[in-house]
């Protein structure tokens, strides 16, 4: 399987498991009681899990030796923006969200979510990731 796929597949499978995670926690004021909201129990939540699933299904269609090219490429890159779109729409809807008496925040699984999906559309375009390595090079002229 190529490279580029297997870090798709292994990005895209750490945001399946992200849905899962707690994205919120709600806490009241008055009795301090407080819960935490997989994303899952939420339509946002299911929306980016499916993205995820698709980025995943994409991956193992099609020739497994050759990057992705052409339409293929086009399905994960709007798979995990699908799945980072909702993750976004959350965070959005919960920092713009007034409530009195109520205090809630983004939960780690949220944020886990969130940069899956946009590692997914970055590795989509760019394959593997490089790591840039200079070495110093000695060279020596012989006469």
């Amino acid at each position: 399987m190529n490279k580029q796929k297997i870090f798709i597949i292994i990005v895209a499978a750490t945001g399946v498991v992200s849905v899962f995670l707690p994205w919120l926690s709600v806490t009241e004021e008055l009795s301090s009681m407080s819960m935490t909201i997989g994303g899952i129990d939420m339509w946002q939540g299911a929306f980016s899990l499916l993205g995820f699933v698709m980025a995943i299904g994409v991956c193992f269609s099609g020739n497994q030796g050759d990057p992705l090219k052409g339409a293929l490429k086009e399905r994960v890159t709007g798979a995990g923006a699908i799945a980072c779109l909702f993750a976004l729409l959350q965070l959005v809807n919960l920092l713009f969200a007034t409530t009195s008496g109520i205090s809630t925040n983004p939960g780690f699984g949220l944020f886990l979510s969130l940069l899956s999906g946009v590692a997914v559309v970055v590795l989509s375009f760019k394959g593997k990731p490089k790591y840039v390595v200079v070495l110093a090079r000695q060279t020596t002229k012989r006469s």
